[in-house]
């Protein structure tokens, strides 16, 4: 050491580290994540992406209504894609657990929200980017539509299972 500075005897590569090291969910929150290696796309309008997230607890509401006023409709597109090997094919049963999970996202933070499938052709390949077309606004004074009961209902079903 000199002057303070700290010399290492390596340096390691930030790719050294095993990126399910660094983007797994915790124990209990596993069953509403994001499907393993994939990758989320938020645009104002395709083809203007927003920005993507590969984090598997990304919370999707969070980042779109933090900047939402009390009588404003969001409008966003959200596109997904996964490289995980257990979805193969964008069916119904997939679709389904994708949208699940983004409406969990903006009802449990007491937001409206609206989905619809922008993608036309299902039965696609799960690479390929399918595309949904999302409105939310605040719903506070709505009664909350998640109690406890039903989430536990939601986390012990084998559609929410990774």
């Amino acid at each position: 050491m000199r002057n303070g500075d700290v010399k290492l005897s390596r340096m390691v590569p930030q790719k050294a580290f095993p990126a399910k090291l660094l983007n797994e969910p915790p124990p209990t929150e596993e069953p509403l994540a994001w499907p393993a290696l994939s990758t989320i796309r938020v645009y104002r309008e395709p083809p203007n992406q927003l920005f993507s997230s590969e984090d598997r607890s990304f919370d999707l509401s969070d980042v779109l209504t933090h900047n939402l006023s009390a009588n404003e409709i969001g409008i966003a597109y959200v596109g997904v894609l996964t490289q995980n090997t257990a979805w193969e094919i964008w069916d119904e049963r997939a679709l389904r657990r994708i949208e699940e999970r983004i409406g969990y996202l903006f009802r449990f933070d007491s937001f409206g929200i609206e989905i619809e499938r922008v993608t036309t052709e299902s039965n696609t390949w799960c690479t390929d980017e399918f595309v949904w077309k999302i409105k939310f606004w605040s719903d506070f004074g709505a009664l909350d539509t998640l109690n406890d009961d039903s989430v536990a209902s939601m986390l012990a079903t084998d559609d929410f299972q990774s």
